[in-house]
């Protein structure tokens, strides 16, 4: 993810004009002449009679195909096509916070002109973004899950992981912290494309429940369940405690 942006190369096969006939398909300037068929105007005009009507068309000439003019002698290095393939390394910046999908122009890096008249075209780049490993992306802002043990979210803990910007994300868990609390953490997200700053980052926490716990572990679970599990009696309340606070929080 090019979170800062900065400058990219890529390596491609373009469509450039002959450098031997400069573009013109033709060994040499006397080689082209004007097209018999249709005076040098690339157009021809063919009358047919509909009922009692005449009816006259205009269309590009087939000898020289609209061009007006046809080639005696065609250029050996690109056979009269006046374009030639060659292998080209392109270089260009890419703004910070890029979205995915993104299309950079690059004027005149497009195919040339045919017959060596005109500018070339634009070269169009379409930026495909990697996903993170564990971001999710909105805009700016970044969004990721945090899975903690029980014991970590009753007791809170400090959890650092390799960040984008070169920097450790620091997450402080506090103490007493539930499955499915959001922490935010203010300006470490990506940069704003439109303004200055950078998002922020949404960590949800979640709780791991280990998927084969050990013995030992079990024995464990069982010394601290009458201490912190519901009793039947309480189940009832604690869900009209739960919406009650959930209804608070909207």
């Amino acid at each position: 993810m090019l979170q800062n942006g900065g400058e990219q190369e890529v390596e491609l096969e373009l469509l450039e004009a002959c450098e031997d006939c400069a573009g013109n398909g033709a060994a040499s300037p006397d080689a082209i002449s004007s097209c018999e068929p249709c005076g040098g105007e690339g157009r021809i005009t063919q009358s047919r009679k509909v009922g009692p009507f005449l009816q006259q068309m205009v269309s590009d000439c087939p000898h020289c195909r609209g061009e007006g003019s046809v080639i005696d002698k065609p250029c050996s290095a690109c056979r009269g096509d006046g374009r030639q393939t060659r292998s080209r390394t392109l270089r260009f910046n890419v703004p910070p916070g890029v979205l995915d999908g993104t299309r950079l122009r690059m004027s005149g890096k497009g195919e040339p002109a045919h017959g060596g008249r005109g500018r070339a075209g634009d070269l169009y780049i379409q930026l495909s973004i990697d996903d993170h490993e564990w971001f999710e992306r909105d805009g700016a802002d970044l969004l990721m899950a945090l899975p903690l043990g029980y014991p970590e979210l009753l007791l809170g803990t400090t959890v650092e992981l390799p960040h984008i910007d070169g920097e450790p994300l620091r997450i402080v868990v506090p103490a007493g912290s539930r499955a499915g609390d959001t922490l935010l953490i203010g300006g470490r997200g990506l940069p704003h494309r439109r303004m200055r700053g950078r998002g922020d980052i949404t960590v949800l926490l979640k709780m791991h429940v280990p998927q084969k716990p050990s013995k030992e572990a079990k024995k464990q679970d069982m010394a601290l369940r009458e201490e912190l599990s519901i009793s039947e009696d309480d189940v009832e309340d604690e869900v009209r405690r739960e919406a009650r606070e959930r209804r608070r929080n909207r």
